[in-house]
């Protein structure tokens, strides 16, 4: 199982299927649920009262309906919210001490564990990632926070950058800042393709090719 932790704490479970469980249980399916289509899911209750959802070609189920309903207003609350790191930065203002310990993480995750820890490495986690079950949306989800420890690190080791951790608005989210002359707000980038776009493929590399560039030709105030 899944287990999509919410704003409030609270851990809701959910499973990622593939599209031939999905349409099996689709069959025993008792009710179709109006008012998702704009949100461009298709929900279905079964007659156990779990709920199988379609979105965009994933398929997952969730244990009920308040599980789901609770999953959709978070997400529209995290989207209405600046503090786009808020319960995701568990190190708080010392997270740049723990960005070898967050890569060694998600290598570890991928079964990547001999991979050196060089530029190279980034098209390699996107192959790899790309393998997963659809395409890596969840795992995505699950490691936006190694994901900006790995870029971040690539950034300071070849192109000079530093870390800056800033306290958000909120007073509680500290945001892992990138400095080369002005701040590089690359985390932003992540969020965005990960979350809102739902975008799966290549993402470590293209958003660190960005940031190469931005740096590159002086494009700050990203």
């Amino acid at each position: 199982m899944d287990k999509i932790e919410l704003r409030n704490g609270k851990t809701i479970e959910r499973q990622s299927l593939t599209k031939e469980v999905y349409e099996d249980l689709l069959r025993n399916a008792e009710k179709r649920m109006d008012g998702f289509a704009g949100l461009k899911m298709e929900v279905d209750v079964l007659n156990d009262r779990r709920v199988l959802v379609e979105e965009n070609g994933h398929y997952t189920i969730y244990y009920n309906l308040p599980d789901l309903q609770n999953v959709i207003s978070d997400v529209k609350e995290l989207e209405n919210s600046s503090e786009m790191l808020l319960n995701k930065n568990s190190y708080g203002e010392r997270f740049s001490e723990h960005v070898e310990e967050l890569v060694r993480g998600l290598l570890s995750d991928l079964q990547m564990t001999d991979e050196k820890l060089d530029d190279s490495l980034l098209k390699k986690i996107d192959n790899k990632v790309r393998t997963l079950e659809h395409g890596g949306q969840s795992f995505n989800e699950d490691h936006l926070i190694n994901y900006i420890a790995l870029i971040g690190l690539m950034l300071t080791k070849y192109h000079g950058a530093v870390w800056q951790m800033e306290k958000a608005d909120d007073g509680v989210t500290w945001n892992p800042y990138q400095v080369r002359n002005q701040e590089i707000q690359f985390f932003i980038y992540l969020y965005e393709d990960i979350f809102m776009n739902k975008v799966s493929a290549d993402i470590v590399y293209e958003v660190y090719a960005t940031m190469e560039d931005i740096i590159k030709y002086n494009l700050f105030r990203v």
